[in-house]
């Protein structure tokens, strides 16, 4: 009896899941349109109060109209694979891309394993690494980290 109590239970559960997910996707989706519109009336408000403090402050030139209309600069594409390729290809350890970025070992480790996404700074940070060269690379590394003595 114990079995078909627990089989009953396990499939209860299974189909709660499954429409639980159902009815929650599409306030999901909602949510992710919501925050991606936030972030663009962020970037004009930054923007406007920019322009209107150069208004105020004529000690301070103001931007050009053009730059304020700009979109911003976009972060280069980040996927797990193309920093583990990167750091392969410059023949680097965990540790030592962490240096170079300026970030633990334990992030990068992280962002590898696609736990989690690197910011936008660090994304541009890992993009920059593809420019260096093994002497400028073996040169951070050399370098002591900062707040280390």
């Amino acid at each position: 009896m114990s079995n078909l109590a627990s089989a009953l239970k396990s499939e209860v559960t299974r189909i709660a899941r499954k429409e639980i997910r159902s009815q929650t996707e599409g306030l999901r989706k909602s949510l992710t349109a919501t925050r991606s519109e936030l972030k663009d009336v962020k970037q004009r408000l930054r923007v406007a109060e920019q322009a209107l403090a150069a208004r105020d402050n004529p000690a301070r030139p103001a931007q050009p109209q053009d730059a304020a209309a700009e979109p911003p600069t976009r972060s280069p594409r980040f996927s797990r694979a193309w920093l583990l390729a990167l750091r392969k290809r410059q023949g680097l350890t965990q540790t030592q891309l962490a240096q170079v970025i300026g970030v633990s070992a334990l992030s990068v480790y992280n962002w590898e394993s696609g736990r989690v996404r690197p910011r936008d700074s660090f994304i541009h940070a890992i993009a920059a690494v593809r420019s260096l060269s093994q002497d400028e690379l073996a040169a951070k590394i050399a370098q002591p980290a900062p707040g280390s003595t």
